[in-house]
């Protein structure tokens, strides 16, 4: 999964917090890859990520997950809503933390993203 990173204001960071909270936090989408089937059984604990572009390897991060193992927070927002009586419907999309924080990556260039040996997603960001 990519997480789009952005703000609707011209200047954010001029924005009080509540603003930011409006403006979703910097969140603009999600860009989502393939299921992956059997999350329990790998180690995901670290990925190494590389971006690709048409010039050439654009980045290469060592990627750790900040809470050890991305099912864990899954679990707790799980067991969290059920325990509310929501219960997490299935097929939702939940996203439970980065592997390699915020990275500035060129527009309008076809880029992929590696994510170890769990597959690749590629995509071009273009402005709105």
């Amino acid at each position: 999964m990519l997480e789009i990173l952005g703000s609707r204001y011209t200047d954010p960071d001029s924005a009080t917090f509540p603003e930011m909270l409006a403006d979703g936090l910097a969140n603009l989408g999600l860009l989502v890859g393939p299921v992956l089937r059997d999350p329990w059984d790998r180690e995901l604990e670290s990925l190494r990520i590389v971006i690709d572009s048409p010039s050439g390897v654009f980045g290469t991060y060592e990627g750790k997950h900040g809470d050890g193992h991305p099912v864990r927070p899954l679990y707790w927002l799980a067991n969290y809503l059920a325990i509310g009586g929501t219960p997490l419907p299935a097929g939702m999309i939940v996203t439970t933390g980065s592997y390699c924080g915020a990275v500035d990556v060129p527009i309008d260039t076809a880029l992929t993203f590696a994510y170890g040996d769990l597959g690749t997603l590629a995509a071009t960001l273009t402005r709105a």
